[in-house]
């Protein structure tokens, strides 16, 4: 609270409250939400938001979008990047990435059918 004093009154002023916290990037059960994008002339998914668990991999993700997207992974090329610059190895833990990288309880990726990024 924020007091001043203005000619013979005494003016009360509200400081601005903190922001609200955010979301957690892993949920009660141990799932991560991922939001997957489509960049460029990417086909969209219909279903872009999914949970998986947090001790999986990052391959797993790709076998994933694979599937969903219908592509062979042995001939089609696809490229996921986290936040828009790096592509993530499918080694890393889909948890780590998430408490790292999260936004609004949510990892978002972007996938693409050529490098877009980085």
């Amino acid at each position: 609270m924020l007091r001043s004093l203005v000619g013979s009154e005494m003016c009360i002023r509200d400081s601005p409250s903190p922001p609200p916290a955010s979301k957690p990037a892993i949920d009660a059960k141990g799932k991560v939400i991922i939001s997957l994008n489509a960049v460029g002339d990417a086909p969209i998914l219909r279903q872009k938001v999914f949970k998986t668990g947090e001790h999986k991999t990052f391959a797993t993700v790709l076998a994933h979008l694979c599937k969903q997207l219908q592509l062979d992974p042995a001939k089609d090329s696809v490229y996921v990047f986290c936040n828009k610059s790096f592509i993530p190895n499918p080694d890393h833990i889909v948890g780590d990435l998430a408490r790292s990288y999260h936004s609004d309880g949510r990892l978002h990726l972007y996938y693409a059918t050529n490098a877009a990024w980085g």
